[in-house]
């Protein structure tokens, strides 16, 4: 009798255990879900910024490929006055320092949309794991109600007698 009421103990209590783990497993989950949807959506927006920079930077390779030229040297061989040569570098100045800005926010939304893919990946993952952990969790539950119930029913026909 006090084996059967020991037995119906501890099942009660690894029910009462699995039942918190299943829920912070549920929590865990839910966290992994939204950090998946963050994940996304940073992923998406690094796209679109890599997309638009990236239009920059082949206008600025094409130029250059066709022989369009930026440097101070040529602005001296081209020049037909020193006032006009000021204004040439000038100009080349500012479109240098912009092609510059342009190629390290070209580098960084790179960089960005990286980083976001790679923990993208790894929360996919975690949240792969999170589910099939809740699962079992869910199955070893269902088992241990199952047999609490068993030797629930057990000693109610044993106290009967």
């Amino acid at each position: 009798m006090t084996e059967l009421s020991r037995d119906a103990t501890r099942a009660n209590d690894q029910v009462l255990t699995a039942e918190i783990r299943l829920e912070e497993l549920h929590n865990q989950l839910g966290e992994a879900e939204e950090r998946q949807h963050e994940l996304g959506r940073a992923a998406s927006e690094a796209r679109d910024r890599i997309a638009e920079l990236q239009e920059i930077v082949d206008k600025f390779t094409a130029a250059n490929y066709r022989g369009v030229r930026v440097d101070p040297i040529y602005a001296l061989l081209t020049s037909d006055s020193p006032q006009t040569l000021i204004t040439q570098l000038s100009a080349l100045e500012i479109i240098s320092r912009d092609t510059g800005e342009r190629i390290k926010d070209f580098e960084s939304a790179r960089a960005t949309y990286e980083t976001a893919e790679r923990l993208a990946r790894e929360s996919a993952e975690r949240f792969l794991q999170l589910t099939r952990d809740a699962q079992a969790s869910t199955r070893r539950f269902k088992a241990d109600s199952r047999c609490c119930k068993a030797r629930s029913k057990k000693s109610k026909r044993f106290m009967r007698r």
